[in-house]
């Protein structure tokens, strides 16, 4: 029987909760709920953070997509480049699109605190889905978290489907390579 969205942000919760009383350990875990729910979720997650806060477990929520984004936009002429890339050899396309969205994804994870948070909540993953690779940097960042910057635990908000033999994000591809904790 699958969990509800209440159920599946209790557990989140409840984590949280043990961060809090244990001391945050520098980590990644992947909080795994269903395709579907991306949308509810995204919508949901700023009142969730809201709701540690008031009880004195804050949270930090980080939208790789935005960060993605803010990257292409922000590089002058990268978007004209990635266009042209895609016109002459779109195979190249990805694996450039890759790339940033690596830099992107260890950005949001090893972003500077600037309040003392429990952990930080990467949202929007799904936005970077069709060429990422979530599970390269988690798993560099199970093996050494300093390695990839990490401060405190940071949770994935992954929208797929799991089991005890990989992660499936968006129902795109299904990904082996994840060894780290799921919530």
């Amino acid at each position: 029987m699958r969990r509800t969205v209440e159920e599946a942000l209790a557990e989140l919760r409840s984590q949280i909760g043990r961060w809090a009383q244990e001391g945050p350990r520098p980590g990644v875990h992947f909080f795994v709920y269903p395709p579907e729910w991306e949308a509810l979720m995204l919508h949901r997650l700023p009142d969730f953070a809201r709701e540690c806060e008031k009880a004195n477990c804050p949270i930090e929520l980080v939208n790789v997509g935005q960060s993605f984004l803010a990257e292409v936009e922000g590089t002058p002429g990268l978007a004209d480049l990635l266009a042209e890339s895609d016109r002459l050899n779109p195979r190249q396309l990805m694996q450039d699109l890759n790339v940033l969205a690596q830099r992107a994804i260890r950005g949001a994870l090893s972003t500077a605190s600037d309040r003392h948070s429990i952990a930080r909540v990467i949202v929007n993953t799904g936005a970077l889905g069709a060429f990422a690779s979530y599970s390269a940097v988690a798993n560099e960042a199970a093996a050494d978290p300093t390695a990839v910057g990490l401060e405190i635990p940071c949770v994935v908000a992954f929208p797929g489907e799991d089991d005890e033999h990989g992660l499936s994000l968006l129902h795109l591809r299904r990904d082996a390579n994840y060894r780290v904790p799921r919530i």
